[in-house]
């Protein structure tokens, strides 16, 4: 449901159902990286951060969860940094370039 709501930019609702569904199963991967796109959305880049963080811990190739990572990289202007690359490649080892 809570994708279904986002779809509707009901975000409040959405993330609501998606916070529930994390606590049901909370290495759920998919859910990690829709609730961090609504985070996104809202402008709330950390919470954002941690939850595509949580969702390459929990699945290493989740490419949508890397995009989004870069994306916030690149809002912060940190699209090439050492940082980033090596967090990525802890979370993800062998997949970054």
């Amino acid at each position: 449901m809570g994708v279904a709501y986002r779809l509707q930019q009901d975000l409040p609702r959405a993330k609501e159902e998606l916070q529930t569904a994390l606590q049901l199963n909370p290495e759920n991967y998919k859910t990690h990286g829709n609730l961090a796109h609504i985070y996104l959305e809202e402008g709330d880049i950390s919470r954002a951060q941690l939850h595509f963080e949580n969702a390459l811990r929990i699945n290493p190739e989740d490419a949508l969860a890397r995009s989004g990572l870069q994306e916030i990289a690149n809002a912060r202007g940190q699209a090439n940094s050492l940082a980033l690359r090596t967090k990525l490649s802890c979370l993800a080892p062998g997949r970054v370039e």
